[in-house]
């Protein structure tokens, strides 16, 4: 067995911390939108959520770019230059890394530097989104490199990668990125670092990323060494976060050998997962038994699981309230930040930042008090998002909190967060060879629905609440099935169900719609949940919608069984289910 590594009391300690609700601040893209140079507008826009007086938030992590040039002082990396407002802080003697980091500490909060491990250069565009500048080191040492989204995708990326990803394989790589991790944590007031491997892999060579996983595990632990020797310097503990897929296999595949990383502890804090709601934390907590570790699966509803971008509150409690329940130390929330008033859900969008900011609330004050963002058209609207993302960091003191609110449990869908120039589309499933972590690979939706009469289509559905605890508190339990019918497109549009949106993102048309089925569908279709028949359904704006008995539900696992009740499948075309949920309102 590889030996533990040594840490103090101290140290573990500071693993220790009341730390259940961690806030992973993407702000790059903020900064380059500024129309503003003043240090003052930057604490008033990156802070709004933080200083909420109801907020729960314990920990905030900054990440400042793709992990290529430096927007802080930096002798290792070149620093961004001809951006705004970058070049006029620079000149000012303006250390934005400092500023972000002391106004943390001002508010009581833990604050760790957040690492793109192998980012994608689209931080370096000297003010052209299409134009990437060239990386010296990357200049220097073409062999390093790995070109996945150049070579191995059947479409055309919207920057031309001309740069590549890093190959850890490459012992100048590894000693490439430890430097830059030793000039940040020995520069900053740092409590630790993320190492964030979800932004990009591969990091090692496709198809071969378990055969060197070695090397990885070489470079983590010459950086749990090299940042001991600092904390020791300092008399300071300061942790080691890894930002990994949501389960053993997809870590596994992208070559992150996370069992020897528990057994010598080379890392604090494992963040699991990103676009996934399905983490596996009974497998994490598993091969962290006897450490240190702690656990926190990782929420991003920006780069989200396929057909939940930027969901209900309901959906937010119900995958939390798993995770809770599951045995997390904790969440992560990732883009959140980006929903503020002034961002919105796709960032500042249009109109300007000057425009945003001279926004008035309804009552006619100009205190900017209303949350308000751009929609499609341009057009000012209320910022639900904001008012969502606001109400769950408030309501995260407890499970019992999460419990008596009403929830949405849903079946996740593979892809999802990018189009297909980062990973294959759900109605176009493969198996991409350079990256599990972001694909939801595993999801069970969408599926062919069972059409034979005999044998249904399983799922499973995780349910945290305690319903037998709960009965004289629930108002109702529905599971809600969508569909898709190929063969319906000669149909008259009177004779099928209502369309729906079932996605906003990660599909070539970036919206997607299903194939609405014949309104006679409800008649057809059984649904068994822990292998009870449930009543015909309802329709609901072109949903099926079934009425579940509480004792129908179990707390944990539930297997979900569909098909149809007689074999229809005389033309050859499936149909699909393309979402499944269950909804449980309280009183």
């Amino acid at each position: 067995m590889n030996k533990k590594v040594t840490l103090s009391k101290e140290h573990i300690a500071a693993i220790n911390r009341d730390r259940q609700v961690i806030d992973n601040f993407d702000c790059l893209d903020a900064f380059f939108r500024m129309e503003s140079v003043d240090i003052n507008l930057v604490r008033k826009l990156l802070f709004e959520l933080i200083d909420d007086p109801q907020t729960r938030l314990d920990s905030i992590w900054w990440n400042l770019g793709e992990g290529n040039t430096a927007i802080y002082p930096s002798k290792v990396i070149p620093t961004l230059k001809n951006e705004k407002p970058y070049d006029a802080w620079f000149k000012e003697g303006i250390d934005i890394l400092k500023v972000l980091i002391d106004e943390t500490r001002k508010r009581g909060l833990e604050t760790f530097f957040s690492y793109r491990i192998n980012g994608s250069d689209n931080d370096v565009a000297d003010g052209e989104s299409t134009k990437i500048t060239k990386i010296p080191m990357k200049e220097a040492h073409p062999e390093w490199l790995i070109h996945t989204w150049k070579e191995n995708f059947n479409v055309q990326h919207t920057t031309k990668d001309i740069n590549g990803f890093w190959n850890f394989a490459f012992d100048g790589v590894r000693k490439h990125k430890l430097k830059i991790l030793q000039e940040v944590c020995e520069n900053y007031d740092l409590d630790g670092i993320e190492i964030d491997f979800a932004r990009v892999c591969p990091v090692l060579p496709p198809g071969h990323q378990w055969e060197n996983r070695d090397r990885l595990t070489e470079f983590m632990r010459s950086l749990r060494f090299t940042l001991l020797e600092i904390e020791k310097k300092r008399d300071k503990p300061l942790l080691i976060a890894a930002r990994v897929p949501e389960n053993l296999q997809g870590c596994h595949f992208d070559g992150i050998d996370v069992e020897i990383w528990a057994q010598e502890e080379l890392v604090d804090i494992f963040v699991m997962g990103v676009r996934s709601f399905d983490v596996d934390i009974h497998a994490f907590q598993r091969i962290c038994s006897d450490t240190n570790i702690k656990l926190y699966p990782c929420i991003d509803d920006n780069h989200a699981t396929d057909g939940y971008q930027h969901p209900s509150i309901e959906v937010f409690r119900g995958v939390i309230a798993n995770w809770l329940h599951q045995g997390a130390d904790g969440i992560e929330t990732f883009n959140w930040a980006y929903t503020s008033k002034f961002f919105g859900p796709d960032y500042l969008g249009n109109p300007p930042l000057n425009e945003l900011l001279s926004l008035k609330s309804n009552d006619g004050t100009d205190d900017n008090s209303i949350p308000m963002r751009p929609d499609e058209n341009g057009q000012m609207v209320p910022n639900n998002q904001f008012i969502i993302h606001q109400q769950v960091y408030r309501e995260l003191n407890n499970l019992e909190e999460i419990h008596n609110n009403s929830k949405a449990f849903v079946v996740q869908r593979r892809g999802g967060g990018h189009g297909s120039s980062v990973a294959p589309n759900p109605e176009d499933w493969w198996t991409p060879r350079w990256m599990y972590m972001n694909t939801n690979m595993l999801a069970l939706l969408p599926e062919k629905l069972a059409c034979d009469g005999k044998a249904d289509t399983l799922l499973t559905v995780y349910i945290a609440d305690k319903i037998d605890n709960s009965t004289d508190s629930i108002k109702e339990i529905t599971a809600l099935v969508l569909l898709s019918d190929p063969t319906t497109d000669s149909f008259p549009k009177l004779d099928r169900l209502e369309r729906v949106k079932i996605a906003t993102m990660g599909h070539p048309n970036r919206e997607l719609y299903n194939l609405p089925p014949n309104q006679n569908i409800k008649d057809n279709i059984e649904l068994r949940i822990n292998n009870s028949l449930l009543e015909k359904p309802l329709i609901d704006k072109g949903w099926l919608v079934y009425q579940v008995n509480e004792k129908q539900i179990a707390t944990g696992e539930n297997l979900i069984g569909l098909r149809m009740s007689k074999n229809t499948n005389d033309n050859g075309k499936d149909l699909i289910i393309e979402k499944f949920e269950i909804h449980i309102n309280y009183k």
